[in-house]
């Protein structure tokens, strides 16, 4: 993985931030501040080991893109590659649930052709 495309997508894309989480190794790699909006969405998410060691099997048989909200705050799930999932949070600025799917679902057709070059 290289941490400065993750960085240029971060910064192109109306995301505060992005971690990336390896499902071999469970180890977090994080762009930006997932707390700076709230930190309850990420600590609820991937916030200590535990859940970081559970998220492979939490997501195994679910379809992808996931995401939660908490007001206007969002976090989607993307599984880019088998191994690679990516949690990306923003600020959903009202979108109704079908606009936001819509959104989550662009994002997370960036990431995979990111990843897949």
């Amino acid at each position: 993985m290289q941490l400065k495309k993750i960085e240029e997508f971060v910064d192109d894309q109306s995301v505060f931030a992005a971690c990336v989480l390896d499902l071999n190794t469970n180890k977090l790699v994080t762009v930006g501040d997932p707390c700076e909006h709230g930190e309850s969405l990420f600590n609820s998410l991937l916030g200590d080991q535990e859940k970081l060691d559970n998220m492979s099997s939490y997501i195994h048989g679910q379809i992808m893109p996931r995401f939660w909200s908490q007001g206007d705050l969002s976090c989607a799930l993307c599984l880019v590659k088998e191994d690679i999932l990516v949690a990306l949070f923003f600020l959903n600025e009202g979108f109704d649930s079908n606009t936001e799917y819509d959104y989550i679902l662009l994002l997370d057709n960036k990431l995979k052709k990111l990843f897949a070059s």
